[in-house]
């Protein structure tokens, strides 16, 4: 009976370990990035490829202008160019005011500048200092890049004592104006 040699077996395994290597390496450079919702694919189904706590995001869009986006918790999936966000908090400001966002969970995506945000949304226009109106809905959509927000669900708009209500929703930053899609009532008090 021939006996084998340890070196053999420690070149076998370099050899194979060379090749699975190779072979990972070419699957992760044909991994595509993918965009809009497919984002909201169920995250535990994958893992993250990086994770943060208590962390801020400075975003610049093309005219460098600043909006900060919080998150107590944050995973990156680097095949879907997302993030994961617990808790987020959006501020952005136009002319004199200053707009403020909150929800349970957020997806953001680097690449588009879009933000999703789910679950107890709330976005509050502060205008020197005060209160200017509030927005509650369950979804809001937000485009950086556009200056825009939207939503399919149903919102509610107040300010002070007035209020309006409707199911679907687009705003625009720039264009300072908004559109309430449908179903809409409103509450003035005098």
């Amino acid at each position: 009976m021939q006996k084998i040699k340890p070196q053999l077996i420690r070149f076998g395994l370099i050899g194979i370990g060379a090749v699975l290597l190779i072979y990972a390496l070419n699957i992760a450079e044909n991994t595509n990035s993918v965009t809009g919702s497919d984002i909201l694919t169920d995250p535990s189904e994958q893992k993250p490829s990086a994770y943060l706590t208590e962390s801020t995001f400075n975003i610049f869009d093309t005219n460098g202008k600043l909006s900060k986006l919080y998150a107590s918790k944050a995973f990156f999936y680097a095949d879907k160019d997302s993030i994961t966000i617990e808790l987020p908090r959006f501020s952005t400001s136009h002319t004199n005011a200053n707009m403020q966002l909150t929800a349970n969970k957020g997806y953001y995506n680097p690449t588009e500048e879009t933000l999703i945000l789910e679950g107890n949304v709330i976005a509050k226009q502060i205008e020197e200092g005060n209160l200017s109106w509030q927005l509650l809905s369950n979804t809001l959509d937000i485009d950086n890049k556009l200056g825009t927000l939207s939503t399919q669900d149903k919102v509610t708009i107040s300010y002070g004592s007035h209020s309006l209500s409707a199911v679907g929703f687009e705003g625009s930053f720039s264009q300072k104006e908004i559109k309430l899609l449908s179903k809409v009532r409103g509450k003035y008090v005098l």
